[in-house]
């Protein structure tokens, strides 16, 4: 979830601020800030995210065994 919040937000922002110019129209800068950012984030960190959020659990799940 924190990739897909982040790189929403990202996008946004980037689009807002530039954007929206004259000389862009609308799709081309939604396809520049918004929908490639989203795109390459999650292709290219959706694997560390899951592989970090696997180990962490295991680390989390050990340690409550732990203590009980």
């Amino acid at each position: 979830m924190t990739l897909i919040i982040t790189a929403f937000l990202v996008g946004w922002t980037g689009f807002v601020q530039e954007g929206m110019q004259l000389y862009d129209t609308f799709w081309d800068s939604f396809e520049d800030y918004i929908f490639k950012p989203f795109f390459w984030i999650m292709v290219i960190g959706i694997l560390p995210a899951l592989l970090v959020g696997m180990l962490f659990g295991k680390w989390i799940k050990k340690a409550a065994q732990i203590n009980n």
